[in-house]
């Protein structure tokens, strides 16, 4: 079993509402991947739908918070907690195996579902992230029975943002919720 330190930002509502209600919910993609491609925005969930934690990095947790709660008009909070899982139900990303099976969905989907042929690692940043939410998407719905065999998604991004400069930070998508120590959940920042 192992386990990670995690931290979800969010409005200091939703934290306060996820620490009565013991349930966080899921974040969605609210435009087409097609949508989200051709108006720039960072609106496509980059590993799908499912319950978000940056790992081990408080900094970038606050940080996504005061963008969240921004454009929500409040208050910002940060949740901390354990996420603690068998290694054998991680769909990890930085494992080779599992980065090419999904850049190879990616280039199917592309061609399938936008009509053009394009190398996956020909893309921009910013695309292949979509692309990889994109996927995991299509993959734990439609395929291979994912959401049976895997309880999160775990990736590293290179996260190149005006306000830091360019940095590898972890995120993890849960897909099943048990894997969160609810217990051990607490407020760990508000604005």
């Amino acid at each position: 079993m192992d386990c990670l330190t995690v931290y979800h930002g969010t409005t200091i509502t939703n934290c306060k509402s996820i620490m009565k209600m013991k349930k966080f919910n899921n974040s969605v993609s609210n435009e087409s991947l097609f949508q989200s491609i051709f108006s720039r925005k960072n609106t496509y969930q980059w590993l799908g739908d499912g319950v978000y934690f940056w790992v081990n990095n408080f900094e970038m947790s606050k940080y996504w918070a005061q963008i969240v709660s921004r454009n929500q008009g409040e208050k910002a909070g940060v949740i901390k907690t354990q996420i603690c899982y068998d290694n054998s139900r991680c769909f990890d990303l930085t494992v080779e195996k599992n980065r090419k099976y999904i850049e190879e969905v990616i280039n199917i989907l592309i061609e399938s579902d936008f009509k053009r042929v394009v190398n996956f690692c020909e893309l921009p940043r910013d695309e292949q992230n979509k692309f990889i939410g994109y996927a995991c998407d299509f993959l734990f719905k439609n395929g291979d029975n994912m959401i049976k065999k895997y309880d999160l998604v775990y990736h590293v991004f290179v996260i190149d943002d005006i306000h830091f400069p360019p940095k590898q930070t972890a995120q993890i998508c849960i897909k099943n919720d048990k894997v969160i120590k609810y217990e051990d959940m607490n407020i760990v920042w508000s604005s």
